[in-house]
Order: C-alpha cells, then structure tokens, then sequence
C-alpha cells in the first residue's frame, strides 16, 4: 500500500513490489542482509518464517546479530526498558546487560564460550582446518539442534534445517567471535 505514498514508504512499497515479482522466478536467488540490532529488536519470527516459506535464499548478517540469535535459541528472554526505568550499575548488579532499550541476561556469553569451543573442537575433529563463516555458523546451527539446545526457533537453528548458508562481513563484531578465538587453545 506504501508504494503510491512518498518517500522511505513509497521505496518500501517498490520494494515489496520487486520481492513479489522474484519470488515468482525460480531461477532468481534471493540475498537477505542484516545489520542493525534488529535480532535483539525482535525480528527474528520475521527472519525465520521468511526462511521456512524460502523466501531467502542466500543470509548475510553481522556477527552480534547472530550471537543475540544464539542467546534467544537457547533460551534467554529479553526486557524492554529505558535509562529512565533502570540504571546500568543495577542491571549489571542483577546479572544483566543493556542493549540500547533492551536488557539481557550476561549469562549467555558463558555458555557461548562452552557451545563454541565444541564446534571448534569438532569442526577440527572433521578435518576442517580453515574455516569460513559459513561454515562455522552451519555448524553452530547444526549443533544447536543436534543437542536440544532450541528453545525458541532462530535464525542459526532456521537456516541450518533450510540449508541456507549465513555469510557473516566482520564476525570480530560478536561475542561469538572472540569466542571461537579463544577457543584454539582448548583442548
């Protein structure tokens, strides 16, 4: 309905137009990127229906997207709040952190650590010396579903069962990351 307003809507509207029309071509490949904190936002029943209904083929994200991802599929709920309803000492006091207008629990980043060091440890195990993004994320999703982790339907878990692969331009953005590189000397 947007397409015959103006500005940012009327282009959103010509967009939606456009999608409809490849949608419809079964030779054209569908690339979806993602920035912004739009995972801790809420967008990822979005994401992932959009996936299930192959409406993407091809995922490009950022690494911290795909963390507060990984964080959620686990099982770790979020709150809205403001500066306004609760300070940064509190929350941190209370195991927390703030994510602009959104707090989460710290928790998870421990648990990443774990679950990324078993990918790594397995990935090498399999022979996989040099690792891509793609690959490495196939295999976070893979595992997450393999060991029941799934608590609540992500983009990881998603795009693993979809075989979409998820390309991710600067995965040093994420805890995910710097947890992959702590884990070379895990044994």
């Amino acid at each position: 309905a947007g397409q015959d307003t103006a500005n940012q809507l009327r282009t959103l509207g010509e967009a939606y137009k456009i999608w409809q029309e490849t949608l419809k071509d079964p030779t054209s490949v569908i690339y979806f990127g993602l920035s912004g904190d739009m995972v801790v936002a809420g967008l990822t029943p979005t994401l992932t229906f959009l996936v299930e209904h192959r409406m993407i083929d091809v995922f490009f994200s950022q690494g911290a997207n795909l963390y507060h991802d990984f964080a959620r599929t686990i099982g770790y709920p979020r709150l809205k709040t403001s500066p306004q309803q609760i300070d940064d000492v509190t929350i941190r006091e209370k195991g927390g952190v703030r994510v602009y207008d959104v707090i989460e629990p710290a928790e998870p980043q421990n648990v990443s650590k774990v679950v990324v060091a078993h990918v790594a440890k397995r990935m090498w195990e399999e022979g996989h010396r040099v690792v891509t993004t793609r690959q490495f994320y196939y295999y976070v999703g893979k595992m997450l579903n393999e060991w029941n982790l799934v608590r609540s339907e992500g983009i990881l878990t998603t795009c693993y069962r979809n075989n979409i692969p998820i390309f991710v331009a600067g995965p040093e953005s994420s805890v995910t990351a710097m947890d992959l590189a702590a884990a070379q000397h895990i044994e």
